[in-house]
C-alpha cells in the first residue's frame, strides 16, 4: 500500500518510542517527519531526545537548530498578520514581547524592522536594525531585501539597489525580491532595468 499520512506515521513513531526509548534513528525519522509536517515542538523534543541518546550525532544536532528556526519563524507569523493588517500597535507590542523574551533572534529583529519602517515609516531606526541583522549574519537575505526597501522610500536608488541585488543573489528565486527590484527601477525611472525584472503575468 502507499505511504500513511505523516500525521500516523508520527502517532505510530510517537508510541514506538514511549514503548522504547532508546531507539535514536526512531527519534531522528520522528524528528525529520514532524518539521516536515510543520510541527516544530514535537521536531525539537525528538531531535533533544537523540542528542541525549548520542550527543555526537551531527543530523539530531541539525534538526535541533531546523526546530528550533521553525518555532521561531511560527512564533512569527501572528505579528507579520498584524502588520499586514494594519494594526501596527499591536504588531510593535507583539514582537517586543518575543524580543524581551529572546533578545537575539534574527528573524523577529527582522520583523521589528518591518513594523517601524513599513508600519511607522521611521525608516533611518529601520535601516539601523536591518543592518545589525547582517552583520550578524550576512547571508539572511530577508534583512537585505528589507533595507533595500526603505531605501528605496527614502529615494536613495543607489543604496536600494545595492541592497535588492544583494539579496536576490542570496536568494536567486525570490520572486518577491524580483518584484521590489521592479518596482524600485520604475521608481527610479529607469525602465530598461525595471524590464528585466518586469513580473511575468
Amino acid at each position: 500500500g502507499r505511504m500513511e499520512k505523516p500525521e500516523q506515521i508520527i502517532d505510530y513513531l510517537d508510541k514506538a518510542l514511549k514503548l522504547d526509548n532508546n531507539a535514536l534513528n526512531a527519534y531522528l525519522l520522528l524528528s525529520e517527519l514532524a518539521y516536515l509536517d510543520e510541527r516544530p515542538d514535537l521536531a525539537y523534543q525528538a531531535a533533544h531526545n537523540a542528542t541525549l541518546i548520542d550527543p555526537e550525532n551531527a543530523q539530531g544536532q541539525y534538526l535541533l537548530t531546523l526546530a528550533t528556526q521553525l518555532q521561531k519563524s511560527h512564533e512569527i507569523d501572528p505579528v507579520n498578520e498584524l502588520l499586514n493588517q494594519g494594526k501596527v500597535d499591536d504588531a510593535w507590542r507583539e514582537i517586543n514581547k518575543i524580543l524581551e523574551k529572546d533578545p537575539d533572534n534574527i528573524l523577529a529583529k527582522n520583523v521589528k524592522g518591518n513594523v517601524l519602517g513599513r508600519g511607522y515609516g521611521r525608516l533611518d531606526e529601520a535601516l539601523l536594525i536591518f543592518k545589525e541583522i547582517v552583520e550578524t549574519d550576512p547571508n539572511f537575505a530577508s534583512a537585505w531585501e528589507n533595507m533595500g526597501i526603505c531605501y528605496a522610500l527614502k529615494k536613495d536608488f543607489d543604496n536600494a539597489e545595492r541592497c535588492l541585488l544583494h539579496a536576490l543573489e542570496l536568494s536567486p528565486d525570490n520572486e518577491n525580491i524580483k518584484l521590489n527590484l521592479y518596482y524600485m527601477y520604475t521608481n527610479k525611472g529607469d525602465e530598461q532595468s525595471a524590464a528585466k525584472y518586469k513580473p511575468k503575468n
